[in-house]
């Protein structure tokens, strides 16, 4: 258990090929079993409840929007994480996995600003009032940084996915200093 945590959290060592396409299908199979359980469990439990209102709703979802938030996060450091082993596995430092995970750090936070200004002043939870223009703006970045994160994504993919490394590598190196 501790060699897992470790190869999932850790930025030291290096990791296979087989290693990285294994944990990252299963780090996001369960990514998404969590989001998608959590969700139909909350749609669920309101759509058996009669007494809450449709604006009551969204109450509901704030709760769901803040897991996904914190669950994206770890997902990201994981790939950060695995992505940056497998660089080590390379000989590489793995400057293009840091650029990734920096870009997509920064369209969650313009994400959660711009859901929390158009839904938050719609719900009552904020008195400030964001012109079109600014949202606007935020949804450009948005568009611009997510098709420069899913180019390098690729990139990664087939770099770090396909490209065969040293040999004898795998879990930690720990194998080739033993």
């Amino acid at each position: 258990m501790y060699k897992v945590f470790k190869i999932l959290f850790s930025l030291k060592g290096s990791i296979s090929r087989k290693e990285l396409w294994l944990y990252s299908t299963i780090v996001l199979l369960l990514f998404l079993l969590i989001c998608f359980a959590a969700f139909f469990v909350l749609t669920e439990y309101l759509m058996n409840r009669v007494d809450v209102p449709i604006f009551d709703i969204f109450e509901y979802y704030k709760g769901f929007i803040i897991l996904f938030l914190l669950m994206s996060l770890l997902l990201n450091w994981i790939f950060l994480a695995l992505g940056v082993k497998r660089s080590h596995d390379l000989n590489e430092k793995g400057i293009t996995v840091y650029i990734t995970f920096f870009i997509s750090i920064l369209i969650l936070c313009a994400s959660f600003v711009q859901a929390f200004y158009i839904y938050g002043s719609t719900l009552g939870l904020t008195n400030i009032s964001i012109a079109a223009s600014t949202i606007m703006y935020i949804n450009y970045f948005i568009y611009i940084t997510s098709t420069i994160e899913f180019i390098l994504f690729i990139y990664l993919c087939i770099h770090l996915g396909f490209k065969k490394g040293r040999i004898n590598v795998g879990l930690s190196d720990e194998k080739v200093q033993n």
